[in-house]
């Protein structure tokens, strides 16, 4: 890797159709939470990924596709899937988390979601 031992590179192939790169289908709630997908897309990531992490499953796709930082989780609203909405306001209070959700509505009309939006820089 060109980041030496700094950085570990863990390189995953993405299931064919089922989203467009990997940080929209798994994405950090904090610094040892995934959220990840039920089924067989979650599953495969999950497989590959170091096992040191917990995971938050919803049935969502769409809502895994977060971004958190500082203590705020900045979530998707309005994908309809109550479920999902729950597990994830549920593991905020757990954590401490400000869970903040947010429509997202003309994001999704270009298949954009939140991730697309972040560029995380530590400064």
């Amino acid at each position: 890797s060109i980041f030496g031992d700094v950085v570990r590179v863990l390189p995953i192939e993405l299931p064919q159709g089922n989203a467009l790169h990997l940080k929209s289908m798994v994405t950090h709630l904090d610094d040892s939470t995934l959220v990840a997908p039920k089924g067989f897309v979650g599953d495969l990531l999950l497989e590959r990924l170091p096992k040191d992490y917990d995971v938050v499953r919803i049935p969502d796709l769409l809502t895994c596709n977060l971004v958190a930082v500082n203590g705020i989780a900045l979530l998707q609203d309005g994908t309809g899937c109550l479920e999902s909405k729950e597990a994830l306001d549920k593991a905020c209070r757990e954590r401490d988390i400000d869970a903040r959700w947010l429509d997202t509505s003309e994001l999704a009309k270009v298949d954009g979601a939140l991730t697309c939006c972040s560029v995380l820089l530590d400064l």
